[in-house]
């Protein structure tokens, strides 16, 4: 698999971003977003193993379920996703260090004010990627 340069979203899955980013607050929240080709069709959340503001580290069992849930559809993981309760929608220094996933997806960093933007994540830093939002 290609990591997209455009992801597309539909305006509910912006939305489910968006309140789940609420409903986590005052932590991070994160988990992947999947799809075909750049266009998402599940959003798959995944526990934190340790609950905090300024971090997530995705719990091992529900992202297990997760990548069971993308063979089964048979869809690909196109970007990781996570929330900022206390900062801004640029990764931090932190994420670029614990970035785990390489540049093998795209990065979607949401406020519970309803701010999201798509990231390449590189080996020293970052650059913004095309984030497309579409009606339902």
């Amino acid at each position: 698999m290609t990591t997209p340069r455009t992801l597309t979203m539909t305006s509910g899955q912006v939305a489910a971003l968006v309140a789940l980013a609420n409903a986590g607050v005052p932590n991070e929240i994160c988990g992947f977003l999947a799809g075909v080709a750049g266009a998402v069709t599940a959003v798959l959340p995944i526990a934190s193993e340790h609950p905090s503001p300024i971090a997530f580290r995705t719990e091992p069992r529900s992202t297990l379920a997760a990548q069971r849930t993308m063979r089964d559809r048979g869809i690909d993981l196109l970007a990781v996703y996570h929330s900022h309760p206390i900062g801004d929608v640029f990764p931090s220094a932190r994420d670029v260090k614990d970035n785990t996933y390489g540049e093998a997806a795209l990065w979607v960093i949401v406020s519970p004010g309803g701010d999201v933007r798509a990231w390449h994540m590189l080996p020293y830093g970052f650059s913004a990627a095309t984030l497309t939002v579409v009606p339902e």
